[in-house]
């Protein structure tokens, strides 16, 4: 799977969502981002690109970290995503 690293939400109508264009290849989806303290920003079971907010706000630029579970039987993707306003 093809994870980009890098989004700008910044309404431009480019980049402005992280998206993940194979999940829909996969069924029980389950993403999670952290911050650098490892505090859930975001969780969705992959039917919605993330925003780069957080409760409605959006989060400041910084390095996110993603665990990403496509099913039980296989490893989870991880690794971290930038975002950038």
């Amino acid at each position: 799977m093809d994870i980009v690293n890098t989004f700008t939400p910044n309404s431009d109508g480019i980049n402005d969502t992280w998206i993940i264009d194979e999940l829909d290849l996969f069924t029980d989806v389950t993403i999670q981002i952290f911050n650098e303290w490892g505090r859930i920003m975001y969780e969705d079971d992959g039917s919605k690109p993330w925003d780069g907010t957080f409760n409605g706000n959006p989060l400041p630029t910084g390095t996110y970290y993603y665990l990403i579970t496509v099913s039980q039987e296989s490893e989870p993707y991880t690794g971290s995503v930038t975002l950038i306003r």
